[in-house]
Order: structure tokens, then C-alpha cells, then sequence
């Protein structure tokens, strides 16, 4: 077997290995499933530990973080929350802007 041979082999299987990994993937990545909720308190103790070890805080230090990264958590989750209300206001008029060029069809489909 000469070698542009090999090489072309070679790239016909590499591209089907490339297909079948999209396809076992893709069905995965486009779920109209809710985010996971953001672990406020897992963070918290994560962020705390963190900062503790990388600065040496002391038991006040601690505390002082420990209180900065609970609000910040809660911050974190109102803000969360209110991108992705944004985030869906946005795709519903989306939605409705491209009503008006789909049949009855695709509009059953769309609002599935």
C-alpha cells in the first residue's frame, strides 16, 4: 500500500471517528433542561478554604471571608437568576420575530 494511500486511510477514519463521537455528544449538549442550581454553600465553604490556605487567615480572617463569600453567593445565585430570565425574554422574542415566516408545521415544532 503506498503511502498517499495510508494517509487517506487514515483521514477517512479519523472523519468517521469525528461523526461518531458529534453524534453521541450533540444529543447532550442541547437540552431544554433547567442550569443546575449554583451550590451557594459549597462555594462558600470552597472560597473560604481557599483564601485560608493561600493567605493564612486567622479565625477572624476566616470569619470576615466566610461572611464576604456568603454575600457574594447570594449575589451570585440573584444574578444568575436574573440572566437567565433574560436570557429566555430574549429567545421568546426571538421566537416571535420569526413567527410570521413559518407554516403551521414548524410553529407546532418551535413551541414544543
Amino acid at each position: 500500500m503506498n503511502a498517499r494511500l495510508k494517509v487517506l486511510l487514515g483521514l477517512v477514519v479519523l472523519f468517521a471517528l469525528g461523526i461518531g463521537t458529534g453524534v453521541m455528544i450533540a444529543p447532550h449538549l442541547h437540552t431544554r433542561e433547567k442550569a443546575a442550581t449554583f451550590p451557594a454553600t459549597d462555594w462558600t465553604e470552597s472560597t473560604v478554604a481557599d483564601y485560608k490556605a493561600r493567605l493564612g487567615l486567622d479565625d477572624a480572617g476566616e470569619a470576615q471571608v466566610r461572611e464576604a463569600a456568603a454575600r457574594a453567593a447570594t449575589d451570585i445565585l440573584r444574578i444568575r437568576g436574573e440572566t437567565q430570565e433574560n436570557i429566555r425574554a430574549t429567545i421568546k422574542q426571538m421566537n416571535a420575530a420569526i413567527l410570521p415566516a413559518l407554516n403551521e408545521q414548524q410553529r407546532a415544532a418551535l413551541e414544543q
